[in-house]
């Protein structure tokens, strides 16, 4: 893959030697101001559809080579990072002023040392893959040395090389990395908060495999495997259909959804005609200009 130098929000503000993370109950109380939900039960069941005119389907599976809308969007619900960015784009801003803008994924939280090289993560204790395994640090590690490996396949190696000093498991719930000199910005590079994946699949596959493997294309189910709140079912590229399901064993909060299917449609008629229809719940492509109104109009919808 060509390799690719992602850039860090011109309006972000980097962690410093001495920063500590957000808590997950410190998140979780900011999501509760942020989004006051009702604590009313929901219905748990029902199947979303996702629609979009992407040209093809799915590029992969596996999020370590998602690289492109809409791939990115459907592995996410599949797999997860150490750490991720606070769910409110309208706060960004705001929240890089006073270090909260990064929130814990896997992770609990991290913390940088005062020199501003050595990063620590904490991995939730009840964080598991869907075949049951604990996700660990040695995971992390693994991840990270297929990121360092030019023949794995990821578009952001050339990026980790030249910012990564070094990498360890600390133990089976912490993981640690060095950068090669202070770069706070490196938290907001997709290279660094990559998608942790199981030891039980990938360990022992050369990583000049890794973007061919079954378990990166969905030809074996059985081997797509994340830590996610939805599980792979199939690809059905002569529908143009990929279908998740509901990780009833999820660590953190089990969706209420039960099932997801992502439909490909082949053209922006097609996919609004199926909005208006009923046949598609959500669009992820932006409405064209011209079926705003009439959209607005449908009280169906």
């Amino acid at each position: 893959a060509q390799d690719a130098t992602p850039e860090a929000s011109p309006a972000a503000v980097s962690p410093v030697g001495g920063f500590k993370s957000l808590t997950r109950e410190e998140y979780r109380a900011m999501l509760a101001e942020d989004y006051p939900f009702t604590a009313e039960e929901q219905a748990a069941g029902g199947t979303l559809i996702l629609g979009s005119t992407s040209s093809s389907n799915l590029t992969t599976v596996n999020a370590f080579f998602a690289n492109n809308f809409p791939t990115q969007d459907i592995c996410y619900l599949m797999y997860e990072s150490l750490w991720g960015i606070y769910p409110n784009p309208a706060r960004n801003s705001e929240l890089s002023q006073n270090g909260q803008l990064f929130v814990p994924g896997l992770a609990d939280w991290f913390e940088i040392d005062e020199a501003g090289t050595q990063y620590t993560f904490h991995i939730n204790e009840n964080a598991t893959f869907h075949d049951g395994t604990p996700v660990t640090g040695a995971d992390a590690s693994r991840v990270f040395a297929a990121q360092a490996n030019t023949t794995t396949g990821s578009s952001y190696t050339s990026q980790f090389l030249a910012t990564v000093a070094a990498w360890e498991a600390v133990d089976e719930k912490t993981f640690r990395f060095w950068t090669i000199q202070p770069f706070p910005q490196i938290v907001t590079f997709p290279n660094i908060a990559a998608p942790i994946l199981p030891l039980s699949v990938w360990d022992g596959i050369p990583f000049d495999q890794w973007q061919t493997d079954p378990g990166s294309r969905g030809t074996d189910p059985s081997r797509v495997i994340g830590s996610g709140p939805f599980k792979f079912v199939e690809i059905n590229e002569g529908e143009g259909t990929t279908t998740l399901e509901r990780n009833g064993d999820y660590w953190d909060t089990v969706p209420a959804v039960e099932r997801i299917i992502f439909q490909v449609w082949p053209d922006d008629t097609a996919v609004t005609e199926a909005l208006r229809s009923g046949d598609l719940d959500m669009l992820m492509d932006p409405v064209q200009p011209a079926d705003v109104e009439s959209l607005q109009e449908q009280e169906d919808l």
